[in-house]
């Protein structure tokens, strides 16, 4: 079996490349529709404000994600140095 350890820096710096692709995402803005019968837009704004929740949820949970994966990184450097490669 090979070696296995890690490169805490490059391990870090992925986490983090994938937690700021998705800080980039931004909310969408509530629509303005005067009126409409057309059933698929009567609750757009609903649809929107659910999109917006579910994106926040996912970047909270998305930053203590990158917070654990870092712990991770930094715990497998500690026993590769305690223990050796």
């Amino acid at each position: 079996m090979g070696k296995v350890g890690v490169y805490f820096q490059e391990w870090q710096t992925t986490v983090k490349r994938n937690q700021a692709a998705l800080d980039r995402v931004d909310s969408l803005k509530q629509v303005e529709i005067k009126k409409t019968d057309l059933k698929q837009f009567r609750n757009v704004n609903q649809t929107i404000k659910r999109f917006n929740q579910a994106l926040n949820e996912l970047k909270d949970q998305t930053i203590n994600e990158t917070q654990q994966l870092i712990q991770l990184g930094l715990n497998k450097q500690n026993d590769d140095a305690q223990y050796g490669k």
